[in-house]
């Protein structure tokens, strides 16, 4: 997946409770909420930094070179049980940029199982050849579907929910669950 969808999608998600529970933004502060979800931007591309052509690979050439070609692609920086574990961190010292990174980077993982390449080393010790869908539904990273057909439905998806939290935040639509 490419870095643009790994992040439209990521925050995708991430809005997805908020949308129908927009109460849980009055239990942080706008600092805190900034702070989660630019971890969760940084986090959704991170586990690519040992990909020396990725987004984040290209900044920091040196250490993308000496990650791939010390553990390769998709690996250790694509293990969930690494995020698991940043983030119960970011929970412990209450960091919310280090959650937010957690939650980006494991739904990055997530999305590269959707991808033809998988991610086997996603519950690696306990398992390998980690995948979401069906082998007759992944798709190619930067292919036709991605870039033709996912990437608008996405983003039309992503733009309807900040519309949704807009009217709600100004009182044209309650979008909550509350009964």
């Amino acid at each position: 997946m490419t870095a643009k969808n790994h992040v439209v999608t990521t925050i995708t998600v991430v809005l997805i409770p908020i949308i129908f529970n927009p109460s849980m933004l009055s239990y942080l502060s706008v600092d805190n909420f900034a702070l989660i979800l630019s971890g969760v931007i940084f986090g959704s591309l991170l586990p690519d930094i040992d990909e020396p052509n990725s987004y984040i690979g290209r900044k920091v050439a040196f250490f993308s070179e000496i990650a791939n070609s010390s553990v390769g692609h998709r690996t250790i920086t694509h293990n969930l049980f690494v995020w698991i574990l940043f983030g119960l961190y970011g929970y412990y010292f209450l960091n919310y940029f280090i959650i937010g990174m957690s939650i980006g980077a494991m739904l990055h993982i997530l999305e590269d199982s959707a991808t033809n390449s998988g991610v086997k080393w996603a519950l690696k010790p306990l398992y390998t050849g980690f995948a979401i869908l069906p082998k007759r539904f992944r798709f190619n990273t930067n292919g036709k579907f991605e870039n033709y057909v996912y990437t608008p439905i996405i983003t039309v998806i992503v733009v309807g929910e900040i519309a949704l939290l807009l009217m709600d935040l100004f009182g044209f639509v309650d979008v909550s669950l509350r009964s």
